[in-house]
């Protein structure tokens, strides 16, 4: 999932250059991050169902998103089941249960829904209607049962993910969807190309009279005398036709041989509204080389990290700042909450993806981070973990770093 950095900080004044510069409220942001975990491992607080923790929701959002096209997540203020001691929960919806046919050209109150979005003047989603489900049917009709009205909710507390390609755009769609023909055809191709290979397969010899293999006809084998002599043939077995016939054999040109080539472009184009790499999507490692390799996982892994950023400023920002204004308001803290907007600085880091060579990928990360282009922090996280309980997990199991890297950090660490 996204590791939560927490950056609030204060400005002090330097005594050199009398500037004001800001400096970390470590303090804070360690009890911050501290909490903002403890919530998001806890089903019964994070999942309203109690069934996900945070990162359960996040991993169901993203595949909501990819499958179809939208992700739609309620914020629930004052949540205090099973004790939740922050007051806060997020409940997941199906995407199917917002209901995308109702549409109001204007309503009582000047605005508009469409597909079940309600809208102001300049297009700012108000609320969101979504369908009643019917509890009785809802085991064997799970998305038609939704017939009993509708249920508003401000639009303040839903988190709409989705990926918009027009601005007049209000539901998501599947990023798979301009793929679904080719898809189709393909799956039809293989069925027909399984059917021919097995038709091929079942068609058998067949035995025709030849006259011209013998001069006299009373000397040709009559049929009842050949159909007693056919019997099942065995691998690297031959036969002596009878005289008067001959044996036509079947040759089966099944699989064709443009199936292959053909699966591999329709695979292609299917990657590609996936944005997925081919050899990745396909498992076909065949003639692949190393710089077109290096080139398919870069583009590919960019595609993602900026998907990523979408996530991470669409989800994952709404649900830490109301967390935050919830945890500073009923908490069991002593930050203030007057001070909400320091406390609210934070940053995400997700995990990325390594190098086929994590030998060189190190060296890089450590060229980067002593010429300041990264940091130690966000090195760590890119590789999923948090640099701060590394450190303090080394300073508790192995002390003497006499000679290392860290022998710096935590001098300075110490001084501070």
């Amino acid at each position: 999932g996204f590791v939560l950095s927490s950056r609030a900080a204060d400005l002090v004044a330097d005594p050199k250059t009398r500037n004001r510069v800001p400096v970390l409220d470590e303090a804070a942001n360690n009890e911050i991050e501290r909490e903002f975990r403890k919530w998001g491992k806890n089903p019964y607080w994070a999942d309203m169902s109690t069934r996900k923790s945070w990162l359960g929701i996040q991993l169901l959002a993203v595949t909501n998103l990819f499958r179809d096209g939208e992700a739609i997540i309620q914020i629930v203020d004052g949540a205090d089941k099973h004790g939740n001691p922050y007051n806060f929960s997020l409940k997941v919806h199906q995407p199917e249960s917002l209901d995308i046919s109702l549409n109001i050209e204007k309503t009582k109150v000047g605005t508009k829904i469409i597909n079940g979005v309600e809208v102001d003047s300049w297009g700012e989603p108000i609320k969101y209607w979504f369908r009643k489900r019917s509890t009785t049917l809802l085991a064997t009709d799970p998305y038609a049962s939704h017939n009993t009205g509708h249920v508003p909710i401000p639009a303040r507390n839903i988190i709409h993910l989705m990926i918009p390609e027009d601005e007049q755009q209000y539901r998501g769609w599947p990023m798979l969807s301009c793929t679904l023909d080719r898809l189709k055809m393909l799956d039809g191709y293989d069925e027909a190309e399984l059917e021919a290979a097995r038709d091929a397969a079942n068609s058998l010899g067949v035995y025709s009279r030849d006259p011209n293999t013998v001069t006299d006809p009373s000397q040709i084998a009559s049929a009842e005398s050949v159909r007693g002599s056919i019997q099942d043939r065995e691998p690297g077995a031959r036969e002596i036709m009878p005289p008067g016939w001959t044996y036509d054999e079947s040759n089966p040109m099944r699989p064709n041989q443009a199936y292959s080539a053909f699966h591999q472009e329709g695979l292609r184009g299917i990657a590609t509204g996936g944005l997925a790499s081919y050899n990745a999507l396909a498992e076909d490692w065949v003639s692949v080389s190393w710089s077109s390799l290096r080139e398919a996982k870069l583009s590919t892994t960019d595609l993602y990290k900026l998907i990523q950023n979408i996530v991470a400023s669409q989800l994952c920002d709404r649900v830490f700042l109301r967390w935050l204004k919830m945890y500073l308001s009923f908490g069991r803290t002593n930050l203030p909450l007057a001070k909400e907007e320091k406390f609210a600085m934070h940053s995400w880091f997700a995990k990325r993806w390594k190098w086929v060579n994590p030998a060189q990928e190190a060296n890089a990360n450590k060229i980067a981070r002593d010429n300041g282009w990264t940091t130690d922090n966000q090195i760590a996280a890119e590789q999923g973990s948090d640099y701060t309980e590394n450190v303090d997990m080394i300073k508790a199991t192995a002390p003497k770093v006499a000679g290392t890297y860290l022998e710096e950090n935590y001098a300075s660490t110490e001084a501070e």
